[in-house]
């Protein structure tokens, strides 16, 4: 398959989903959807902040939950969905 059409392990966001814990200043576990079959612990480097959508009306009240990653935020983010491929031949 030429790269450009083969997609099958590119790294996917998924989200907005809560932050439910914060592990320690690298970790965090998230409020995952029950579709999703992974572990609920994440490194930051896998956390995109949720910046919600710009249509949204400038008067409505911001939300005011903190966030862990970035105080005076939203506590949504999203998430790179990372999986390894397994070999299908062993050595």
């Amino acid at each position: 398959f030429p790269a450009h059409e083969y997609n099958k392990l590119a790294a996917k966001k998924i989200g907005p989903v809560e932050i439910v814990e914060k592990i320690n200043p690298n970790a965090y576990r998230l409020r995952l959807p029950s579709h999703v079959r992974t572990h609920d612990v994440f490194n930051v480097k896998h956390l995109v902040p949720f910046m919600g959508d710009s249509s949204e009306e400038d008067d409505e009240v911001p939300n005011s939950r903190s966030n862990l990653l970035y105080p005076g935020g939203s506590d949504a983010v999203q998430f790179e969905e990372v999986f390894m491929q397994q070999r299908e031949h062993p050595k």
